[in-house]
């Protein structure tokens, strides 16, 4: 193997430990979060966007073991070093909390997602949901999978009889994401609207969780249909999306005017489909 090619294989299994131990920061976490004083919860750009202590100890513990196995090897995070480029080098991406407003709410659709991205492109995800004790993981060659108490299967767990012919037929994973006015929050609303209403798709329906990442795990393992988001960075989709692939599903640009091509991973809007037969 060219030496200059991550071990996926490798990679995987340890990001599956790393994600282990945060999960259990996070359990440890949720415990006192709400025992604590106001300096415990932070607001960013605006009080729907929100950090916590819990996410900036997760995020540290994560880079320095991995930068302890991979000391050549980028690191990414969303409460560290998020404006760091990306490049064609192995990087490890993390979201320490991806769904932080409903950590800080007490409500457990909560992951931690660590990807790897190399030339660019994800490669290896492990999202991992330590209050259901949900675990997905990917990478490339290797397939997808899902583990519980149940054991370890291979995604996708559920096909549709047939290929996704209409908008009518969807259950559709969306979130509101963190602008809460201008061009883009109009957007948003607009297409929710398209889509709900009987006049547009009048889709089976929508679901807005608060996990981007979880909601790509959704749409690997055939539960959702599709995943449609604006505003998300790489943190967001990088591991939920390796997944994805590796359970056949479909990653394109979510903008209306743009091409089936896969969107780079610093784009900000998208658009993931669910594996067909």
């Amino acid at each position: 193997m060219d030496e200059s090619i991550p071990d996926y294989g490798k990679v995987l299994d340890d990001l599956v430990q790393v994600a282990l131990a945060g999960g259990k920061m996070i359990l440890a976490g949720a415990e006192t979060i709400h025992q604590r004083n106001n300096n415990a919860v932070k607001e960013k750009l605006n009080s729907t966007d929100l950090v916590t202590e819990t996410d900036e100890a997760v995020e540290r513990t994560v880079m320095g073991l991995l930068k302890a196995k991979y000391p050549s090897y980028r690191f990414i995070g969303e409460e560290s070093n998020k404006n760091e480029p990306l490049t064609n080098e192995p990087t490890f991406i993390c979201d320490p909390i991806d769904g932080t407003m409903n950590f800080v709410h007490g409500h457990p659709y909560v992951s931690i997602s660590l990807g790897l991205s190399y030339m660019k492109r994800p490669v290896v995800g492990v999202v991992y949901n330590p209050f259901y004790h949900h675990l997905y993981t990917g990478a490339v060659g290797s397939g997808a999978f899902f583990e519980d108490f149940r054991g370890k299967r291979q995604l996708p767990m559920r096909h549709s009889t047939t290929p996704l012919e209409a908008l009518s037929a969807c259950l559709i994973l969306v979130e509101w994401g963190k602008e809460r006015c201008g061009v883009n929050f109009e957007t948003t609303v607009e297409t929710f609207k398209n889509l709900s209403r009987q006049e547009g798709g009048f889709v089976h329906d929508l679901r807005t969780f608060g996990s981007a990442a979880l909601n790509l795990c959704t749409v690997a393992t055939g539960a959702g249909d599709l995943c449609w988001g604006g505003g998300w960075d790489a943190w967001d989709v990088c591991a939920g999306w390796a997944i994805l692939l590796e359970a056949g599903g479909k990653m394109v640009d979510g903008n209306p005017s743009a091409s089936l091509d896969e969107p780079p991973l610093g784009g900000k809007r998208f658009l993931a489909g669910k594996s067909v037969p």
